[in-house]
């Protein structure tokens, strides 16, 4: 089994280092392994979340300049196919 992306916070650093802490307890308890190359277990403000750059620090959720250009590629063909419904 595969546990990917997850986001947990708090108003807190301290209290989102204890959440943290609980989390990776909870999954060595349950038997899982996570993988520390992999997951961030110290509370940052800004990270890259399925493909998006979440900045809690200036409020921004952003699309990366490196996926602008597929993104314009896929509405193109959305909008030439007519796969776009308006109600």
């Amino acid at each position: 089994m595969y546990l990917d992306d997850g986001v947990r916070g708090d108003m807190s650093v301290e209290r989102a280092r204890i959440l943290s802490d609980l989390v990776r307890h909870d999954l060595a308890s349950s038997g899982f392994t996570p993988n520390d190359n992999k997951w961030i277990w110290e509370p940052t403000q800004k990270l890259v979340l399925l493909g998006s750059v979440l900045d809690f620090d200036k409020g921004l959720i952003q699309i990366p300049e490196f996926r602008i250009p597929k993104l314009k590629s896929s509405l193109v063909s959305c909008l030439q196919n007519n796969r776009v419904y308006t109600h």
